[in-house]
């Protein structure tokens, strides 16, 4: 086990312990730390189809603006990275019946050949009640780590409750994404799942497909996930 692997782990046990800020502040500390078979970030795999640790830690003002860093372990073959490290900061607000979200991010990835990107995010979503229906845009200005030059991923999720009595929580999640690379790579990827809370965590499962020209890439898998939130 290497020592950014042996990081990770520290750093998700601290945001265990973490306490949220009292009510009389106006911060909110929310965190949470996950296990996943598989980590597919926009329908490709940055785990090597393998298990991933993950965690985030977010904190948030009264007034819309946030800051946090989300990590998660990867698989060596993964352009010989092992650890992501990704810090966003951004503004979220509600006007009428719609809530938005303005976002900028930095994703670390560590191991190897270190490389990073920035990227801007931009999203819009409404609660109608029977679903919670959401609308982004992202846009990096250079290189991703699997496409030169600019790219622009556009996509919409979808969450719907079940209503289902005598049952813990439980809804349907779908999304639609499709990402274009500037003179390279243009992939379609969509997915489903189901998630409910069991004693206290969120547990799912979810199946992902991805399409494009390349048919390397081209292939669908079902992965389960482990969340507790704190």
């Amino acid at each position: 086990m290497n020592n950014n692997f042996l990081g990770i782990i520290a750093m998700l046990v601290t945001i265990g312990f973490i306490n949220p800020t009292s009510a009389e502040s106006e911060v909110t500390l929310e965190s949470d730390i996950s296990v996943v078979s598989d980590y597919v970030y926009r329908g490709l795999s940055r785990s090597d189809s393998g298990w991933a640790l993950q965690g985030s830690f977010t904190a948030l003002h009264d007034d819309g603006v946030y800051m946090g860093v989300f990590m998660s372990s990867l698989d060596s073959d993964f352009n010989d990275h092992n650890l992501e490290a990704e810090f966003f900061g951004g503004y979220a607000f509600s006007k009428g019946a719609y809530d938005y979200d303005l976002s900028l991010s930095y994703d670390a990835l560590m191991g190897g050949e270190d490389e990073g990107y920035f990227e801007i995010r931009s999203s819009i979503a409404r609660d109608y009640g029977f679903a919670y229906i959401k609308g982004g845009l992202a846009y990096t200005p250079w290189d991703r780590e699997v496409g030169e030059g600019n790219s622009t991923y556009v996509y919409s999720d979808l969450d719907i409750p079940l209503p289902i009595s005598n049952i813990s929580p439980m809804s349907v999640a779908l999304h639609v994404g499709y990402e274009n690379f500037e003179g390279t790579l243009n992939k379609l990827d969509w997915g489903i799942g189901v998630f409910m809370e069991i004693v206290g965590i969120e547990v799912g499962i979810r199946y992902s497909d991805i399409r494009d020209g390349n048919p390397l890439l081209s292939e669908n898998r079902v992965t389960f996930n482990f969340k507790k939130y704190f």
